[in-house]
């Protein structure tokens, strides 16, 4: 008969199996590390109430490259009610490219100060050069302020109150 030859296929198969855990483990601890550094860079911004669309299209750009949003909130105990809730607010990965592409679409002047996007030439102007039209560019204009909103009153809370909110989307 054959000589057996090095290891049985089940020994090759579970190193190959314990390998991808091993993996897995490794990258989502990289993406709870980048949840964890977007959460206190917008927190500390926070903080001094200055958050902008330079800093909702980077939160945008850092949540693509990590898989959306439903990856990310799926680290976070009892997220899933609330994910629900964002998706039926608009807030889900499909609205995020056209999101960033009328926030790309903004002067630097428009980004830093949204209060400046109170006339529909600019209104127009966006929606233009992100191919959608002014109905999107009001919708991301009143999501950004009602996000911000929300965010400050999340960043001027502690620990135990936020726990607090987030347990009553709990699974």
């Amino acid at each position: 008969g054959k000589q057996h030859m090095g290891k049985s296929l089940a020994e090759v198969t579970l190193k190959i199996a314990k390998e991808q855990e091993e993996a897995r483990k490794r990258l989502e601890n990289k993406e709870k590390i980048l949840a964890k550094k977007i959460y206190k860079e917008v927190k500390k911004k926070l903080k001094k109430g200055n958050f902008d669309f330079d800093d909702l299209l980077k939160q945008l750009k850092s949540l693509k490259k990590f898989g959306g949003i439903a990856n990310i909130l799926s680290f976070l105990p009892g997220a899933g009610k609330l994910k629900d809730f964002l998706g039926d607010k608009g807030f889900d990965d499909k609205e995020f490219k056209k999101q960033e592409a009328m926030i790309q679409s903004m002067t630097k002047a428009e980004r830093k100060n949204p209060d400046l996007l109170n006339t529909s030439s600019r209104k127009f102007r966006i929606a233009r050069g992100s191919g959608t039209d002014i109905k999107q560019v009001n919708s991301l204009i009143k999501k950004f302020y009602t996000m911000r909103d929300v965010v400050c009153k999340i960043g001027k809370m502690d620990q135990s109150q936020i726990k607090n909110i987030m347990s009553n989307f709990g699974d």
